[in-house]
């Protein structure tokens, strides 16, 4: 009884949170921003449909998953630990050197250019070191986010290969990370500098203890209420619809695969 009183509180607080954070963020947008319907915009979320757990499982098992966060925290001892918070481009290169990598920052405009959140390269006829380049064009949270997943790229370029192309991070993609395990391995160092163990117990113990998953709806407004908390990030008002959403589409991604993390594979 207990646990459905519980179950029905968080549903209760927590319903509709998707739309709402829509409909807010196309009343953000400027005057001369095409605003298409409620409706029509949460169709382009399809990685809210997918069942994270499932998809996770057939790309690796609770041992694969453990042994590739040791190796991460081998590099980033902090890593899930403490948030990363970091935002500035020069203290982010200074990570990126003592890893063994150089990071460039450039701007790309427009909702085409803004939808490329960078890439990893490590050849020898493009740069001397490996090299990740992130789209500073964005909120700095979006682009230290970035950074992560591409800084994940470097650490298992030895096991998933990135020497022959550049692995190019698109905001629009992300329900196709989960069938690829190199994608999903650079968004776990994303997901675990944002939301390290502390705040995941915090998130996600009330679900653990009523025996539920949560929603997509509450899993949003847990992840914008932590990030504004944390980081200072929250949607912005006067740019297009298309870049909030593109912000959006991320939450949803990256706070959906810390549950998975933290119910499923116990980290």
């Amino acid at each position: 009884m207990l646990a459905l009183v519980v179950r029905c509180g968080v549903m209760a607080e927590n319903a509709n949170a998707l739309d709402s954070v829509i409909r807010e963020i196309l009343e953000f947008a400027g005057r001369n921003s095409a605003k298409p319907s409620v409706c029509r915009l949460k169709k382009q979320f399809c990685c809210a449909d997918q069942d994270y757990a499932e998809r996770l499982k057939r790309l690796f098992s609770r041992e694969e998953m453990r042994e590739l966060v040791a190796e991460f925290r081998g590099a980033l001892p902090a890593l899930n630990e403490e948030v990363f918070r970091i935002q500035e481009p020069r203290r982010l290169a200074r990570v990126a050197a003592e890893l063994g990598a150089h990071l460039r920052t450039e701007r790309f405009e427009g909702d085409a250019g803004k939808s490329l959140r960078g890439f990893y390269i490590d050849h020898p006829g493009v740069a001397k070191a490996p090299l990740i380049c992130v789209n500073t064009a964005g909120h700095p949270v979006a682009v230290a986010s970035a950074f992560w997943h591409e800084v994940g790229h470097h650490l298992t370029s030895n096991v998933f290969g990135a020497a022959d192309h550049a692995r190019l991070s698109l905001s629009s993609s992300y329900a196709e990370h989960l069938d690829e395990p190199a994608e999903i391995a650079a968004d776990v160092v994303s997901a675990l500098a944002a939301y390290p163990r502390r705040a995941a117990q915090r998130l996600f113990s009330p679900f653990i203890k009523a025996d539920t998953a949560p929603s997509t709806d509450a899993l949003v407004s847990g992840a914008r209420a932590h990030l504004r908390t944390v980081a200072g990030f929250d949607f912005q008002r006067g740019v297009r619809a298309s870049e909030n959403l593109h912000y959006l589409a991320g939450m949803m991604h990256f706070i959906r695969l810390r549950w998975v993390l933290f119910s499923e594979y116990k980290i």
